[in-house]
């Protein structure tokens, strides 16, 4: 366990937040996808395979799903978000980023604030780092 200080914009003083190790996530594909499972529809899924070609200069064409009506399929559509340009964005109503080391078990991070689970984090890489916690009233939604 550990804790990180706060004193931005807070009110009598420093806040602590605690960070605890709450979970894992295991990778066989090289990617992770942060999603509410109710965006995850059967009809999307198709052969639920990466569908793409790769010519002679191993450039990478991704293709519609031969099972679905002229439209890439989910896991694609994903693929293709975690490997073009940065490796990580929204798609699919969703999250993906590539984990940056491949395959493997990353543990999942909890920021907890009065023992409420705040928000979390991956990290895909063996260093250990400092997470900021800044609030603002633009952080309150309810």
């Amino acid at each position: 366990m550990s804790f990180i200080k706060d004193k931005a914009k807070t009110k009598g003083g420093t806040k602590m937040y605690e960070t605890k190790t709450v979970g894992e996530i295991g990778v066989d594909s090289g990617q992770v996808l942060l999603i509410d499972p109710c965006y995850i529809k059967k009809d999307t899924l198709g052969n639920e395979e990466m569908n793409y070609t790769r010519n002679n200069r191993s450039e990478v064409n991704f293709l519609n799903d031969p099972t679905l009506d002229n439209k890439k399929n989910f896991y694609t559509n994903v693929c293709e978000r975690t490997t073009v340009g940065e490796g990580f964005g929204n798609t699919q109503n969703g999250f993906a980023t590539a984990t940056t080391h491949g395959d493997g078990t990353y543990k999942v991070e909890g920021i907890f604030k009065d023992g409420v689970l705040q928000g979390f984090y991956v990290n895909f890489s063996d260093d250990t780092f400092t997470v900021k916690v800044e609030e603002t009233e633009e952080d309150y939604y309810w």
